[in-house]
């Protein structure tokens, strides 16, 4: 995967609207689940960064991925210097790997979440494919596959 930079954020005051569910920065609350879901844009696009039991939490993890995204000028919902032994180690990783890494502490990554988008671990232990559709049904069934990567392919097809 290229790297791409990161975007700034929209301004607190564009950003916080009646609609928005949290008092943080990034974070959303998932009316279904339940669980607090952090997000934050790069390239134009909503990245994903996991969901949490706590509203904190899902802060946390967006502050991470900020400071991952934008360095120490990055606005974070915390105090910048909480994260004093993140900012050591930030450098080493790159910011696909620290998404993956917070997906996987939370909530959802437990349930049996993938890596590949539209792939999740079934109950019986195999990789189910779905894909999402414009109208009707939410999503439409692909198949379980053996491996992750199996299924993350059929998804692939489907989606192009």
């Amino acid at each position: 995967m290229r790297s791409s930079a990161c975007i700034a954020d929209l301004p607190s005051s564009l950003c916080r609207t009646a609609h928005s569910t949290s008092r943080f920065r990034g974070v959303t609350h998932h009316c279904r689940t339940g669980r607090w879901e952090a997000h934050i844009w790069e390239n134009s696009k909503q990245v994903y960064l996991g969901g949490f039991d706590s509203e904190e939490q899902a802060a946390l993890a967006y502050d991470i991925a900020a400071i991952k995204c934008r360095g120490k000028e990055a606005v974070t919902n915390f105090d910048i210097s909480n994260y004093e032994d993140e900012l050591e180690n930030l450098g080493e990783v790159s910011k696909e790997e620290l998404v993956l890494s917070l997906r996987r502490q939370s909530k959802g990554f437990a349930r049996g979440s993938s890596k590949f988008r539209g792939v999740t671990k079934h109950q019986k232990g195999r990789w189910e494919a779905r894909i999402g559709q414009l109208e009707g049904k939410k999503y439409r069934y692909l198949g379980l596959f053996d491996t992750e990567e199996e299924a993350a392919v059929a998804y692939d097809r489907e989606a192009v």
